[in-house]
């Protein structure tokens, strides 16, 4: 019984870690895709300029 318990928290465990990992990658790419969209918007502004 004891050593199931055992396997189960190691299982637990490694699930969050995963699930950290997971979250930090969202992250991540969440800011990768607001800087692209600023830069593109930064990028239009400037076009926009040129041609009027």
């Amino acid at each position: 019984m004891r050593k199931q318990r055992d396997k189960h928290n190691k299982l637990v465990t490694r699930r969050k870690r995963e699930d950290r990992r997971e979250c930090f990658a969202m992250a991540l790419l969440t800011i990768f895709f607001a800087f692209m969209i600023i830069v593109v918007m930064l990028g239009l502004g400037q076009v926009w300029e040129m041609i009027y």
